[in-house]
């Protein structure tokens, strides 16, 4: 993690009232995922075009995120069963700010992403606001919805100097279920965010050049898929053979580096 934070220390920040979240609330995303190992390098070739949010002078921020679901995993299963318009649920905390928000995230059949958030105080109380927020814009309820895989990771966000694109880039990603737990730090993973999918993009050159492609990638559902026996994960094992890849990598590399 300190390689990650070195690797950002020159470029030019950008501040959170700089920023307008509701430019990213529809937008058009693409997930990536490759070995950790790569971040530095990939970082170093962005400098000159984007800029680092920073806040209180930090520059990689700490996450956690709890997701909900049906008691049947609905919302997991339309997720692995590639369905249109599937929705995410969650409690999203901003560590390094204390911010907590209650997030719905739809995903619909055009490969738009429209993202609806209400503000929850510092318990995580989920409040009537909230409650209604999902009983009004998703097709669940509440009070049918249970808490299910819980997150943590570190996240770097950067701004497109020129285009209305975003870049998160996450690390050190822990899940948690049922009382179970496993850490990736083999892991990289990046979301691009834009508001107009046809705009070329500097990334997709450079993780094209470094044979990285788009996939379908979700926390939440790596979390269900390899610490709960109650779910299929036919459509996922790809993605968790290349997980493993990555964190057998970077384990023999951690032991060569220790040992000698």
């Amino acid at each position: 993690m300190e390689d990650v934070k070195a690797s950002v220390s020159d470029f030019e920040p950008i501040y959170l009232h700089q920023l307008s979240p509701e430019d990213q609330m529809t937008r058009f995303d693409q997930k990536f995922i490759f070995s950790s190992f790569l971040i530095s390098d990939i970082i170093f070739e962005l400098r000159d075009y984007y800029r680092i949010l920073e806040i209180e002078e930090r520059r990689l921020m700490s996450y956690q995120s709890e997701y909900f679901d049906t008691p049947d995993y609905s919302m997991y299963n339309d997720h692995h069963n590639g369905k249109a318009n599937r929705f995410k649920i969650r409690l999203r905390k901003y560590v390094n700010t204390g911010d907590s928000f209650l997030e719905i995230k739809k995903k619909t059949n055009k490969g738009l992403m429209i993202k609806k958030r209400v503000a929850v105080n510092k318990s995580g109380i989920i409040s009537t606001e909230a409650q209604n927020l999902i009983n009004k814009k998703t097709p669940y309820k509440f009070s049918d919805l249970i808490k299910t895989v819980r997150s943590q990771f570190y996240r770097l966000t950067l701004q497109n100097i020129c285009q209305h694109e975003r870049l998160t880039i996450d690390c050190c990603l822990s899940l948690f279920f049922e009382g179970k737990s496993i850490t990736l730090p083999g892991l990289g993973i990046m979301e691009v965010k834009k508001c107009n999918i046809h705009e070329t993009s500097k990334i997709k050159e450079l993780l094209k050049n470094k044979a990285i492609y788009p996939t379908n990638f979700s926390k939440y559902c790596a979390g269900l898929a390899i610490l709960s026996e109650k779910v299929k994960y036919n459509n996922f094992k790809k993605k968790i053979l290349n997980i493993n890849q990555y964190e057998n990598e970077f384990e023999r590399f951690s032991e060569s580096k220790y040992s000698g």
